[in-house]
């Protein structure tokens, strides 16, 4: 699976949940609110990271999660925008709507870069992967794995001199 499927994957739960779970809320008689959509966010992104690394037999590399991450924001992002309330016209004063963005922005990254290490530390608990982040060859933590076990000297010796 590429990160293009994972996206995928991500827009088509994203949207579906939210207009299932608004439709539900609305007949219920539950206005939205914050907390329903860091649901949906959660919930939506946790499947597809955690399909990827079933498919692939690894998980994402840094600069993979970085993009994975960068464009469901940007998705969640116009989702926000379109179709929910933080844009309205005459709601408020233009400051006050762009610390409540920018807030928002920061909550919803926050939620997607903890979903995504879940999913990866969940992978690597339940053997589904190897390492949830393998080193990059060159890398100092590669080269200190390269470097041979030390016996210790002495019987009783524990500091491996």
């Amino acid at each position: 699976m590429t990160i293009k499927g994972v996206v995928i994957r991500f827009l088509l739960t994203y949207v579906l949940l939210l207009l299932v779970l608004g439709q539900i809320l609305s007949m219920l008689g539950v206005p939205a609110n914050e907390a329903i959509f860091i649901g949906v966010l959660a919930g939506s992104s946790f499947w597809p990271c955690l399909l990827y690394g079933k498919r692939n037999g690894r998980y994402f590399t840094g600069r993979d999660k970085l993009i994975a991450i960068q464009i469901m924001l940007l998705i969640d992002v116009t989702f926000q925008i379109l179709f929910g309330n933080v844009l309205l016209p005459g709601m408020a004063p233009l400051v006050e709507v762009a610390l409540s963005f920018v807030i928002l922005l920061l909550l919803h990254a926050a939620v997607l870069m903890l979903v995504t290490r879940l999913a990866g530390k969940l992978l690597a608990r339940q053997g589904g992967i190897s390492q949830a982040c393998p080193p990059v060859a060159g890398t100092a933590l590669a080269a200190l794995r390269q470097l041979p076990y030390r016996q210790p000297i002495f019987e009783n010796s524990t500091d491996g001199y």
